[in-house]
């Protein structure tokens, strides 16, 4: 999609980019490659400075963007970001900027599910998990959810999907060994030597952690905060992990290119 600008284009755009995890040192590298004035982007937001460009920020996926930190943001840019409040894109829009959703892209989002089913793989068996026949319990069956139903049930684990949503639990059905609804997922919770958390609200608390298996590993997929109680389940021993950004710790190359696909393609639409 890069080498669909012209040289006006590219002379007019400056791409900032967040160094924070892997993804970003790939989009870098392939934005100056491309012919981009591109600049990293520090802790506090600061960046060199070009004249007469729309600047493009690129924030880490898994970066929420604070009101506080869009102070150095120039005015009258774009922001790639995975979300923010409502007063800071009040504030963003008093700059004059446009703040852009990664995941609105449905096909960006969808392959960035895939890839973290395949990162999930790879948590699973570094946590010693034989995923053949192992018993899996999937909280959500939207994208991740069904992406991880999906990529686990073909290495021959046990799955169950658990979703209140009918055309969700039609579409996993397909693949999965038991779809059930998502107000009884805890009824036979304590069967399963896998939990896999994809919804992003508090969902796993003290009373559903108490039934689990204790020898139980959760993975809790969604965003910040997350939907468990990481200190009840510490408490009770049990052992869990949040993982975020695992295209980035996993795939970081593939999960790069989709992103820089999805942005140049939305920076030529905006125009």
């Amino acid at each position: 999609m890069g080498e669909d600008f012209n040289n006006s284009n590219k002379d007019s755009l400056a791409f900032v980019v967040d160094l924070s995890d892997r993804r970003g040192e790939y989009l870098y590298s392939s934005l100056e490659n491309l012919g981009y004035k591109v600049f990293a982007i520090d802790k506090n937001y600061r960046h060199e400075l070009a004249e007469k460009v729309k600047y493009i920020y690129v924030l880490a996926p898994r970066v929420w963007l604070e009101l506080e930190n869009i102070d150095n943001i120039m005015p009258d840019s774009i922001v790639f970001c995975l979300g923010m409040s409502d007063i800071t894109r009040e504030r963003l829009a008093f700059k004059g900027c446009r703040a852009i959703n990664y995941f609105d892209d449905e096909l960006l989002a969808i392959n960035n599910a895939i890839l973290t089913a395949y990162g999930t793989k790879n948590i699973l068996e570094n946590a010693d998990i034989q995923i053949e026949n192992a018993k899996v319990l999937v909280l959500g069956g939207g994208r991740v959810g069904r992406s991880v139903s999906k990529v686990l049930a073909g290495y021959n684990a046990s799955v169950v999907v658990a979703t209140k949503d009918p055309i969700e639990a039609v579409i996993v059905d397909e693949w999965c060994d038991k779809v059930i609804n998502f107000k009884d997922f805890d009824i036979e919770i304590a069967s399963y030597n896998v939990i896999i958390n994809t919804v992003p609200a508090l969902v796993l608390k003290n009373k559903e952690l108490k039934k689990c298996n204790k020898g139980c590993f959760i993975l809790d997929l969604a965003s910040m905060p997350g939907g468990v109680d990481f200190i009840a389940a510490k408490n009770l021993g049990l052992q869990v992990e949040h993982a975020l950004g695992i295209p980035g710790r996993f795939l970081p190359i593939e999960a790069a290119q989709l992103m820089l696909n999805s942005i140049l393609k939305r920076v030529e639409f905006d125009g």
